[in-house]
């Protein structure tokens, strides 16, 4: 089996992966962060570890009352874009995983 973690961990380095028990990616849904999901499955996989996607929300200037109201539905449609990523991106892996979103 041809993994990014063989590639990465053993045959440029010579050591074995990490035995990481929790791996947590950053995802801003671009390619860069597909890549970082798959890494970090194959980090987290084969120690039974947890992959956790975290998607960060920049909160909106302006008016308070409208801030709640779209920060409420904007933590929505990235909890459901995650999980959406979760399923396209995570499966054809076992490990354990969890989303979060947050606003910052």
């Amino acid at each position: 089996m041809n993994t990014l973690i063989e590639n990465k961990f053993d045959l440029e380095q010579g050591l074995p992966p990490p035995n990481w028990k929790t791996v947590l990616v950053p995802v801003d849904f671009s390619a860069g962060s597909a890549r970082a999901t798959r890494l970090g499955a194959e980090i987290a996989q084969p120690n039974g570890g947890k992959l956790v996607l975290l998607h960060v929300i920049a909160p909106p200037r302006g008016r308070e009352d409208a801030e709640f109201c779209f920060l409420d539905e904007a933590e929505r449609q990235a909890a459901a874009r995650l999980n959406q990523w979760v399923a396209t991106h995570l499966a054809n892996f076992t490990c354990e995983t969890d989303t979060s979103v947050r606003v910052s």
